[in-house]
């Protein structure tokens, strides 16, 4: 997507011209209808307008590309959206069943990072693609901005179902991302140092799909609403490298499931 429609998207987002929005990315499906991730955006904004099933319909598409692309975790997330919205959809039980023994099924195994390896180019929060559009002054002026929070073994720095308008770096540790669906708790994945999380909160206004718990002490960035705005305002192209940290996530997982 050209850095012109994320402006436009964004400009639209901001001033709350939610039917903008939805045309926009009307717009990304014409030219990529086999983007999962255009169909998820494609939901979320009908949610907001209040358009639930068609919002469905476009969630319904996205979880079904996830499968067949073997991002099975990702479907998950998004059929755990549906039943937000239809607890009695049969299609979205019925499909999550199935995607949860797939999970299961596969042994687990260890999912790279989304950052590059460090370099002296891109030194620490550089690493990360959401970081890339800065060079390494502006990012520590950003960090110095972001309030830095310290977590114990097993705590919840985001729950599940709760709302939330932050997106959180971390600067040291590891965490889990877990999601409850069909009565059973599932790690969706593992965070580590550079990594981020909280993005589709913030920028879906939605609940927050997943809880993320520190596995050991843990320390994180978080960076709130003005200062997000701020960097997006500057820089409306982080928005193409969040799709680009939601695909580098399950690479492992993908690779892993097509050979099996």
């Amino acid at each position: 997507m050209g850095t012109s429609l994320f402006k436009k998207i964004f400009s639209a987002i901001k001033s709350d011209k939610l039917e903008d929005v939805e045309a926009n990315i009307d717009e990304l499906l014409k030219n990529d209808p086999g983007n999962p991730n255009h169909h998820v955006k494609k939901g979320d904004i009908c949610q907001r307008l209040g358009k639930n099933k068609k919002a469905i319909g476009a969630y319904h598409k996205a979880a079904y590309i996830f499968r067949e692309q073997g991002f099975l975790k990702k479907s998950l997330a998004i059929y755990k959206i549906i039943l937000r919205l239809d607890p009695g959809n049969v299609m979205a039980m019925d499909n999550a069943e199935q995607a949860i023994r797939e999970v299961e099924s596969i042994e687990e195994e260890f999912v790279q990072p989304v950052y590059v390896e460090e370099t002296q180019e891109a030194p620490g929060m550089a690493r990360n693609p959401f970081f890339r559009p800065f060079n390494s002054d502006e990012i520590e002026q950003i960090l110095n901005r972001a309030e830095l929070r310290n977590y114990s073994d097993t705590a919840v720095i985001i729950r599940e179902d709760a709302s939330g308008d932050s997106i959180f770096a971390v600067k040291d540790g590891t965490a889990t991302v877990v999601t409850s669906l069909l009565g059973r708790d599932i790690e969706l994945a593992t965070l580590r140092t550079g990594d981020i999380f909280g993005e589709v909160a913030f920028l879906t206004g939605r609940a927050r799909t997943a809880s993320v718990i520190a596995k050991g002490d843990l320390t994180v960035h978080e960076l709130k609403r003005p200062l997000l705005e701020e960097m997006l305002e500057r820089k409306p192209e982080i928005m193409e490298y969040l799709n680009e940290i939601y695909n580098l996530r399950s690479k492992g997982r993908e690779d892993k499931i097509k050979n099996v």
